[in-house]
């Protein structure tokens, strides 16, 4: 690298061309125009400072006019640095490994709908449920977004997240040493390697291709007071959620009414005064579906933040497996959540309340709040249909459960690293320029 500067002690300009090593730096002072041009070779340590190393090299080395040189050393220098700021150069994520080391498992297992015959099951199940079910695909310990499957952008309901699994559910091996919170200070990164987790993608009904479904396709939850109904069917690979018994014109002319369509719907207050939420019909054929989701298994490297826990990265995603699961799959799991105790306490029971606090939410007028686009009834749906997937597996209930096989097996910590891909270097990208690379 050069570079020219005014002498503020003698008459001339200096051309400084320097070489760098770990201990030295060594150049070329060159001062004088034409005939007067002089140079001398000097190394500059950070111990001992400038020296002088030969009044004169052991050939001229003459710059007849050095301002010449500068200019077209500048000339270059604007060409190299346009090329760069008006290229698009994307930055790759990397994560270096500091201290590798295996567990006994890591990830997360299949939906176990099962669960639901261990004694107690809906002791817990609902509590913890209700804790992870309203913010559960904003929640970034958790879930990570990922790029969508089977929709586009273009969609605006077209969605798409990938759960890992929790840093805290990573299962340690007892035969390794455990490690101190100081130890490799560096490594603020903290990765399960090649573990499997679930991605969901949900994307806008097909309103012409789509199935209907019927109140035979409806679970309505509650008591005659308080209710909520919710819908599922599958199709293929996919689970609609909603209900649709009317005829198709009838959501159609609620959409151009622009009224807001929820996929799920609480039974409205008129008629639960009257006490009829359980045995009458109407207010369930109001709602149509409005959303749908296919589950993929797919392994990946996981990147949490070692201090807190949080997803930085998901990496490596492998090609995804299709989950068929069943809408019995998920009403199964549902009925215990929801089954409220009839007893001496059933007002005061967890599930009483569960229900009555996703009532009170279905029954606020507006789905979009306050006219930002947020259609809160919506991303509540979607939370409900992903909290299942990330609650009630093997890893989570691993004393009832059972075993997790096709785990991953491999942690690591590393540090946060940034490279550009080899296709985009600076010599790349001015090959390319030039015509001489594709």
């Amino acid at each position: 690298m050069g570079f020219c500067m005014q002498s503020a002690g003698r008459a001339g300009v200096y051309l400084f061309v320097v070489e760098q090593s770990d201990e030295f730096t060594r150049g070329i002072v060159s001062f004088g125009r034409g005939e007067d041009c002089k140079t001398e070779l000097v190394w500059f340590s950070p111990y001992l400072g400038i020296s002088k190393v030969s009044n004169r090299l052991s050939h001229d080395v003459t710059f007849c006019d050095v301002s010449d040189v500068c200019r077209v050393f500048f000339v270059v220098l604007r060409m190299v640095l346009g090329i760069l700021l008006l290229s698009d150069i994307s930055f790759k994520s990397t994560y270096p490994e500091i201290h590798a080391f295996p567990v006994q498992r890591a990830g997360l297992s299949p939906l176990n709908s099962s669960l639901v015959n261990f004694p107690n099951f809906n002791v817990t199940a609902t509590t913890e449920f209700w804790w992870y079910f309203p913010a559960l695909l904003t929640d970034v310990k958790r879930v990570r977004g990922v790029a969508p499957l089977n929709c586009t952008g273009a969609d605006d309901e077209c969605l798409s997240y990938f759960v890992p699994g929790s840093m805290a559910d990573i299962s340690l091996d007892p035969s390794q040493p455990v490690l101190a919170a100081n130890q490799f200070p560096r490594a603020t990164a903290y990765m399960q390697i090649d573990a499997p987790g679930y991605q969901l993608d949900f994307k806008r009904i097909d309103r012409v291709n789509d199935p209907y479904m019927t109140l035979l396709d409806c679970h309505v939850y509650g008591i005659p007071q308080v209710a909520i109904q919710v819908c599922l069917k599958e199709n293929g690979n996919e689970l609609l959620a909603g209900a649709t018994p009317r005829p198709f014109v009838f959501y159609h002319r609620l959409r151009r009414s622009g009224l807001t369509l929820l996929a799920w719907n609480a039974c409205p207050g008129d008629v639960g005064s009257l006490f009829s939420c359980l045995n009458t019909t109407d207010w369930r054929t109001i709602v149509p579906f409005n959303t749908k989701v296919s589950i993929s298994q797919r392994r990946a490297t996981t990147v949490f933040d070692r201090l807190n826990s949080s997803i930085i990265d998901i990496l490596d995603l492998s090609p995804p497996t299709p989950m068929n699961y069943t809408a019995a799959n998920f009403f199964a799991l549902y009925d215990q959540v929801f089954a409220i105790p009839f007893g001496q306490q059933w007002n005061i029971s967890t599930q009483y309340f569960f229900t009555l606090g996703i009532q009170q939410f279905l029954s606020t007028p507006s789905g979009t709040e306050n006219g930002t686009g947020n259609d809160m009834q919506l991303s509540r749906l979607q939370d409900f249909l992903a909290t299942p997937v990330f609650l009630f597996n093997n890893v989570v209930y691993y004393q009832q459960g059972g075993p997790t096989p096709d785990m991953g097996t491999q942690a690591a910590l590393a540090y946060p690293s940034y490279r550009v891909p080899s296709h985009e270097t600076p010599l790349c990208l001015m090959l390319r320029l030039w015509g001489i690379s594709g």
